[in-house]
C-alpha cells in the first residue's frame, strides 16, 4: 500500500469555516473536505499549506498551530 503525506487547512473567518466539495467522479467523488493536499518530496508541512493553499484558492494564508494527525487507509 503506497503511502501519502498530506495537509489540510481549517480555514475559519468571521464564525465560518471554509470547506471544499471534491468533484463527482474519482474514489471520494462528492464529499467534502479542507482544502489541502500532498507535501512534495523536501516541503515541511508548513510549506506545503502554504503552496497547496495558493495553488487551490489563489491567495495566502498564515499557518497556525496545528489542529490534528491522523492515519487513514
Amino acid at each position: 500500500m503506497k503511502h501519502y503525506d498530506v495537509v489540510g487547512a481549517v480555514i475559519i473567518q468571521n464564525g465560518l469555516v471554509l470547506c471544499a466539495q471534491r468533484g463527482p467522479t474519482g474514489l471520494l467523488g462528492g464529499r467534502w473536505e479542507f482544502p489541502g493536499g500532498k507535501i512534495e518530496p523536501g516541503e515541511t508541512p508548513r510549506e506545503a499549506l502554504v503552496r497547496e493553499i495558493a495553488e487551490e484558492l489563489d491567495c495566502s494564508v498564515s499557518v497556525g498551530a496545528q489542529v490534528a494527525s491522523t492515519i487513514h487507509e
